[in-house]
C-alpha cells in the first residue's frame, strides 16, 4: 500500500500499487511522501498550504483527510533542516469518546 497526495482534490489517498513510482507514472498530480524530501518550505506551502503551521518552525503538522481512517486521527509531520524537508513521519492517534 502506498500513501499519495492528490494535488487536484487536495486529499491523501491510498493505493495498492506495488511501487510508488507506478502511481507517479500515471499522473503528475500525485505526490508520494518520499517526494517531499528536499522540498522547500515554499514548495510545501504551494502543495498543502500553510494551514496552522508557523512559517519559522522546524516541524510542520498536517492532518490527513478524515476518510483515510475513520477510527484514527492521522497526522503527517514534516521536519525541516535549512528550510528543506529532511524527514517525515506519520502519527496516528486513536479517537477517544468524550465523557460528559
Amino acid at each position: 500500500m502506498c500513501l499519495v497526495y492528490d494535488k487536484k482534490s487536495k486529499n491523501f489517498l491510498t493505493d495498492q500499487a506495488s511501487k510508488p513510482s507506478d502511481i507517479l507514472n500515471l499522473n503528475d498530480d500525485f505526490i508520494t511522501l518520499d517526494d517531499l524530501i528536499n522540498m522547500s518550505r515554499k514548495d510545501i506551502i504551494d502543495v498543502f498550504g500553510l494551514q496552522y503551521n508557523d512559517i519559522y518552525s522546524d516541524v510542520w503538522i498536517f492532518r490527513l483527510r478524515p476518510a483515510f481512517n475513520i477510527f484514527k486521527m492521522n497526522y503527517l509531520y514534516l521536519i525541516f533542516n535549512n528550510d528543506l524537508v529532511c524527514e517525515y513521519y506519520l502519527k496516528r492517534f486513536k479517537r477517544t469518546q468524550s465523557v460528559l
